[in-house]
């Protein structure tokens, strides 16, 4: 147990980079902004950030070497303030009413992370869209969304309380998951964890009578949320666990992924249940409150995250908000490329991209990711 406390640990890498903002947002001209939606503004902004990144660094390898030791890092930005007070519900980017510094500063960590991981990122989603959905937009937690099961929920903040969000990779029912994601805060009056857990090496599972060597098995189906796909035929089977023995990455969500159905099915089962369970172990937690101005930057291969409890909010405006960013990997862009769905180069169609990487068992890591 204490060895786990050694190399899961509570305190995540912080590192303070709120100088650099001003510079950055003189960079692209701010408050004058293009517009991130359509491709000529996003291409201005993004080569803006580069080229400035590129000579003045806003943080350097050693982030990186965190990152992949530790699943997380979290970047202090500074204090941002929306001009416009934003609203509650998702809004898309590129809207009159909403502000530009959480979405640039979101962006510009995104050039960063592009210029110093080059075999494992090559660029970010659209900010219009991102697998028929909206991309930085996010107000986390949604007001109406449907569930895993196709119904509709529709939750009234100000009154109702909410459980921890499962454990779960973004995109775990697809092997086109971007490998990092970025949740920049804007509020978090109520102090909200958010919560990861870094997946240990097989040895460590095995101590803990955790069958790794099942969970490697192409025997679960990753089933996408129903609002997304159409399942007219059972979900491709996959693995949970793959990759290196020593450093593996997972693909599972709590209340998408389970055995397929077959002779095997309760023994892998087991080791599904037994993953989760030992996973949701307090010791085996990070927990860390963002404030505004944080950037959570999440491996989406190595962890699985999730939130604390909501507690009613009587106020909407004090609310729990949260943008989030993809990543895509370089692997990514050939299937990709077949699933566009306009002339903007990072907007395609989810169910397609979907059902185009069936025959896939796991993502192809990149190499600088098999070499770390």
């Amino acid at each position: 147990a204490f060895w786990l406390k050694v190399t899961m640990p509570k305190a995540l890498y912080q590192v303070p980079i709120h100088d650099h903002v001003p510079r950055l947002l003189e960079t692209i001209g701010y408050p004058k902004r293009p517009n991130l939606g359509d491709k000529d503004g996003f291409s201005l902004c993004w080569g803006r950030f580069q080229e400035e990144l590129s000579q003045r660094p806003l943080f350097d390898g050693q982030v990186v070497a965190a990152l992949r030791r530790q699943g997380a890092i979290v970047l202090k930005l500074g204090t941002i303030e929306e001009q416009v007070t934003p609203t509650p519900e998702q809004r898309r980017v590129g809207n009159d009413h909403v502000t530009a510094v959480s979405d640039y500063l979101s962006l510009a960590v995104a050039v960063q992370l592009v210029l110093l991981l080059p075999d494992d990122v090559c660029n970010v989603h659209s900010f219009e869209q991102l697998y028929g959905g909206r991309l930085l937009t996010d107000i986390i937690p949604q007001t109406v969304h449907k569930t895993f099961d196709g119904k509709q929920r529709k939750i009234d903040h100000t009154k109702d309380a909410e459980d921890m969000m499962r454990l779960h990779a973004d995109d775990a029912d697809h092997v086109l998951r971007s490998p990092l994601q970025l949740l920049t805060c804007i509020k978090n009056v109520k102090r909200t964890e958010s919560v990861f857990a870094l997946i240990p090496p097989d040895s460590t599972l095995g101590k803990y009578d955790i069958d790794s060597r099942t969970l490697r098995r192409d025997i679960y189906e990753h089933a996408p949320p129903a609002s997304l796909v159409d399942l007219k035929d059972r979900p491709p089977r996959r693995p949970v666990l793959f990759g290196p023995a020593d450093a593996p990455s997972i693909q599972a969500d709590k209340k998408g992924t389970k055995a397929s159905e077959g002779p095997e099915k309760s023994k892998a089962d087991e080791a599904l249940t037994s993953l989760f369970s030992f996973l949701e172990k307090e010791e085996n937690l990070c927990r860390v409150v963002l404030g505004p101005g944080d950037v959570l930057v999440l491996d989406n291969l190595r962890t699985l995250h999730g939130r604390a409890a909501l507690q009613p909010v009587p106020r909407r405006e004090d609310r729990r908000w949260v943008k989030r960013l993809w990543l895509s990997s370089t692997t990514m862009e050939p299937l990709l490329s077949k699933c566009s769905t306009s002339a903007h180069p990072r907007v395609f169609d989810r169910n397609k991209a979907f059902w185009s990487s069936t025959e896939m068992k796991h993502p192809q890591l990149a190499a600088g990711r098999l070499q770390s």
